[in-house]
């Protein structure tokens, strides 16, 4: 059986809003769905019907039409043929809404016969209704909130619902308007107007507004700063609120403002300067800070806790550094004040002080005052910062100790307190002048017996004494002795006959004296000389040795040539010789050097050692008695030694592996140098300990420290130090030179007081 389908086509709709009406045309139309269709009929036996059944006098009656596809022109398979149409005039509902209940037939003639269908069709709306044209929430005041409303036409009633529950009927007429309801606070609603057109039945529904009116809650922006006033924003009601501002968590030490009984949408609260001071107190060196402010509802005249919330602040913390305005400075040498007055000072001697009195310290009004920093600086190039610490209830006194460089000096101070914060720095220009002046320089000294062996000892002195502008001409010098390492001195003595010059800027001294003592020649003494000028005093320490015969025949046979004997070794030491030997070899009538050439023997005897291990292994446990050597000059790394020459050996490699060591101490210009040496076979290490100023020489000799024989270098050598001074790396560095003759001389750009302390190690060969 084929399979037929018929359908309604609502071709088009005519609205007549004024009537209420519309002109709607609907098309009847059919398809075969299995397979394409073919039917005719000469009869003109075909009808259709179109009748919208709920609507009289609404219906077509039958309609004939012609039914002609044939084999030549058949109707494709579900294609829709449209077999007639209508155009009906309906009324709609009141309300607008048109529905049509249409019934349609089809009658073939053929097959397949008849099809029948009904079908309802909803067509669009008349507008009847009024639309709504506003409905939107107006003012709060307290827990009243209000909506303004609008409508295309006139209305006679209002409903406004909570969701599908109504709240309230209002009696209103025209447009417009607005209406009032009265809120419970905490409370969610879905507000909805429903209004109904003037005149009429017909209702229509806005949109819904969300609304929920909480307790008075601070909003806006949170972004504080401590130099303005705090703007709190409140919405929801207007209950009295209590605001508590907190650093950084709720907690009674970290309070510092509030504001009560707050009854409106704003509020202001603009910090003292002691709850400024507080908040800084709190923060500590924090530019920006967490205030939590805290949020009390007056709730029955009960003040009851409701929120916190978090804000940031932002602080200055310059506002609050400390506040310093004034020193004092003096010269507290007043053995120096006396002669050179006092705003000035001179080079390297401590005189000048820094005071701030208790009047002038530093206060703060958010912290403690933790110390003060000084800087002195000068042209020259000069810089200095010093620390001191406050003192509870007494003057800070800070002591500038010597400054090296001349030139006036200005002094910059500022305070700090606990938190690090800095105060404005006081700054004095040119406070006070600095005058050159060296203590007292024995630049050059000689205090030696005559011919090295003599009672009678010689005394050279050349000392500077700086002039400080004609000042400092007073000068004197003395000395003390005492028999070395008995330490006990003589009264101090005062030397005359001094000679006299000047240059540019020193006094020059000259002392030369032959014989100008006689020592007993074989005991060593101890000295200190003293130079004193108006302002300081120097005291050097050199020693006058045992007189050193170049050549002493004693009783016992023991020969000593330029040295001292050791009468403990002159059992095994007849001849002690003080340096090498100069032999003539017969044989090739060539010069050697004694010393040399143990030296050179115990290098071939480390060769030897070094390779012991290839002997082991070459000999392989297998000694033909023929190999064996019994002398130390053998070159030969596969034959062995004999048991004496390996004695021999081991005593020459005991006394190379001896080590020797020296402590030297003297005063150059006055301050301790310490050079200690350790000697091991041809190599010694030397530590040099100088801590002190040269005066104003740049370049010199030290006569007060001397490398002893044995220690000396064989070529000159030169070690670098790195000049310090207060813990820190100051000017360019220091060379210092051991000579072969053992005089220790240095170059520097530095004549201050500084430390210059250098290891290092050179060969005695």
């Amino acid at each position: 059986m084929a399979n037929y389908e018929i359908d309604f086509q609502v071709v088009s709709q005519v609205r007549d809003e004024a009537a209420n009406a519309s002109n709607v045309t609907i098309a009847l139309r059919f398809r075969r769905t299995d397979f394409y269709y073919v039917g005719w009929n000469d009869l003109d036996q075909e009808r259709w019907r179109l009748n919208a059944e709920n609507f009289p006098n609404q219906d077509t009656g039958d309609i004939g039409w012609n039914l002609n596809y044939g084999y030549s022109n058949p109707l494709p398979q579900n294609q829709w043929r449209e077999v007639g149409r209508n155009n009906f005039r309906l009324p709609h509902n009141e309300d607008g809404s048109l529905t049509i209940n249409i019934y349609g037939k089809i009658y073939f003639g053929v097959s397949p016969g008849t099809l029948e269908a009904r079908k309802t069709i909803t067509c669009t709306p008349n507008n009847r209704n009024v639309k709504i044209t506003r409905f939107e929430q107006g003012t709060v005041n307290n827990t009243n909130v209000s909506f303004n409303w609008g409508t295309s036409g006139n209305i006679d009633a209002l409903h406004l619902y909570d969701g599908d529950a109504k709240l309230r009927e209002y009696s209103v007429s025209g447009s417009s308007g607005s209406i009032e309801y009265t809120v419970t606070p905490n409370r969610n609603y879905r507000f909805q107007i429903r209004v109904k057109k003037s005149g009429t039945s017909l209702w229509t529904n806005s949109g819904f507004i969300e609304y929920t009116l909480g307790y008075p809650t601070i909003t806006g922006d949170f972004n504080l700063n401590i130099n303005s006033p705090i703007n709190l924003y409140f919405s929801g009601t207007t209950l009295p609120s209590s605001v508590y501002l907190y650093v950084g968590a709720k907690d009674d030490n970290n309070y510092f403002a509030e504001k009560k009984n707050i009854q409106s949408s704003y509020a202001s609260i603009t910090l003292t300067p002691d709850q400024k001071n507080k908040v800084y107190k709190l923060a500590g060196l924090k530019e920006w800070i967490t205030v939590v402010v805290v949020q009390n509802l007056h709730i029955n005249g009960v003040e009851t806790p409701y929120q916190q919330y978090s804000a940031t602040m932002q602080l200055n913390t310059s506002d609050t550094a400390p506040i310093f305005k004034n020193f004092s400075y003096s010269n507290i040498n007043y053995a120096v004040s006396n002669i050179i007055g006092s705003n000035k000072a001179l080079a390297n001697i401590p005189c000048m002080q820094v005071q701030i009195s208790t009047t002038n310290k530093a206060v703060s009004s958010v912290s403690s005052i933790s110390k003060y920093v000084c800087s002195v600086t000068n042209a020259s190039g000069f810089s200095r910062t010093y620390e001191a610490l406050e003192s509870q209830g007494t003057d800070v006194l800070i002591d500038l100790g010597g400054i090296p460089n001349s030139g006036y000096c200005s002094i910059s101070m500022y305070a700090v307190d606990s938190r690090g914060i800095q105060s404005s720095p006081v700054v004095k220009q040119n406070a006070f002048e600095v005058l050159d002046y060296h203590v007292p320089i024995a630049s050059t000294f000689s205090l030696e017996r005559q011919g090295n062996f003599e009672q009678e000892v010689d005394l050279y002195i050349k000392c500077l004494i700086s002039k400080v502008s004609n000042k400092n001409s007073s000068f004197s010098v003395s000395y003390r002795k005492c028999i070395s390492g008995t330490q006990s001195w003589e009264s101090w003595t005062s030397i005359y006959n001094i000679s006299s010059s000047s240059d540019t800027t020193d006094y020059i001294k000259i002392i030369n004296q032959k014989s100008f003592l006689s020592l007993d020649r074989g005991t060593s003494y101890d000295f200190q000389f003293k130079f004193k000028d108006k302002f300081s005093e120097v005291v050097i320490n050199p020693t006058v040795p045992q007189g050193i015969a170049p050549l002493s025949v004693f009783e016992d046979g023991v020969v000593a040539i330029n040295r001292i004997p050791d009468f403990n070794q002159a059992d095994q030491a007849k001849l002690q010789v003080g340096g090498d030997i100069l032999l003539r070899k017969e044989s090739n009538n060539k010069d050697v050097f004694v010393a040399e050439s143990l030296e050179s023997m115990s290098t071939k005897l480390s060769t030897i050692e070094e390779n012991n291990s290839q002997i082991l292994s070459k000999l392989n446990g297998k000694i033909n008695r023929s190999d064996i050597v019994d002398n130390l000059t053998s070159s030969s790394s596969t034959v062995p030694l004999s048991a004496n020459q390996g004695r021999v050996l081991k005593e020459q490699i005991n006394g190379i592996l001896t080590i020797e060591t020296r402590d030297l101490h003297g005063k150059p210009w006055g301050n301790d140098m310490n050079v200690k040496l350790a000697k091991l076979g041809s190599i010694c290490i030397c530590n040099i300990f100088w801590t002190g100023a040269t005066g104003t020489s740049k370049s010199a000799t030290i006569s007060e420290v001397i490398i002893p024989d044995g220690f000396r270098p064989s070529t000159p050598v030169f070690a670098t130090t790195q000049n310090v001074t207060s813990n820190s790396t100051y000017g360019a560095s220091t060379r210092i030179q051991i000579s072969s003759n053992g005089k220790i001389s240095f170059v520097t750009d530095n004549t201050g007081m500084l430390e210059r302390h250098v290891t290092f190690a050179y060969s005695i060969v």
